[in-house]
């Protein structure tokens, strides 16, 4: 008959073997924390003796030099002088002189007229018209001699305005109005215009071949307000390649 004592050395046996195993367990908890608690430290102490690879040792801060002294200034540059500028001084402007009164048509008579002689005779002496522009000469029919290449194929009137000096009159209306071959007239320009006749020259081509009339045009010089400043001046044109310019010059009076 087999003994019944023996079971409990067996589980006496397997029991110090679990306490051996879970005091190990243990130890092995406490040194995986301890390591990782000193893994902690030294990280955040890199510094520390206890770091077996301490961070190499930061080099000592340079000295900066001193500052630099400030620059001396320098002198004070020369100001430009400003150079005055010559005004220009206005000309006087010839203030037309005032002609004088023109003298009135006077009757002059004979004391004793003899039997059968003639009548007194007026001898008009005033300007005509009173304007401020009069006819320097009576218009004349040239042949064309500004606008040769045309030859014949040109008919015109040009001239010349002339102020109180003699000089060109710029800037004045020209007004050529009439009739020209059964067809109207009207056309404007202004002194200036056309110097080949002078400063103050202007111009008007009436048609591209020479036509004769009579009385039927004129010219007339007008302000800004178109008020008339000269009488009107009537010409004939002529039905002639030697006469298919007309030149009529005008000159101011006051």
């Amino acid at each position: 008959m087999a003994s019944t004592s023996s079971p409990a050395p067996r589980r006496r046996a397997r029991q110090g073997a679990g306490c051996l195993w879970n005091a190990l367990t243990a130890l092995v908890l406490l040194a995986t924390l301890g390591a990782g608690m000193l893994f902690v430290w030294v990280y955040l102490h890199p510094e520390a003796p206890l770091n077996p690879f301490p961070p190499p040792p930061v080099p000592p801060v340079a000295a900066l030099p001193s500052p630099i002294p400030p620059a001396t200034p320098l002198p004070p540059t020369a100001t430009d002088t400003p150079v005055p500028t010559a005004t220009s001084t206005p000309r006087p402007t010839a203030t037309p002189t005032p002609l004088p009164p023109t003298a009135t048509a006077t009757v002059e008579f004979s004391p004793t007229p003899p039997p059968g002689s003639p009548s007194p005779t007026l001898k008009p002496t005033a300007t005509p018209g009173g304007y401020a522009f009069v006819l320097k000469d009576d218009p004349l029919a040239v042949q064309n001699i500004f606008h040769t290449d045309l030859g014949c194929n040109w008919l015109g009137v040009g001239g010349n305005i002339e102020d109180l000096r003699g000089g060109g009159k710029l800037y004045v209306t020209v007004h050529l109005h009439g009739t020209l071959n059964g067809k109207p007239v009207d056309i404007y320009t202004v002194s200036g215009a056309a110097r080949q006749y002078g400063e103050g020259g202007y111009e008007f081509q009436l048609a591209d071949a020479p036509a004769a009339s009579h009385n039927s045009l004129f010219i007339q010089l007008l302000d800004q307000a178109n008020l008339p400043l000269s009488d009107r001046i009537f010409f004939d044109t002529y039905d002639d390649c030697n006469k298919n310019s007309i030149i009529i010059n005008f000159e101011q009076v006051r």
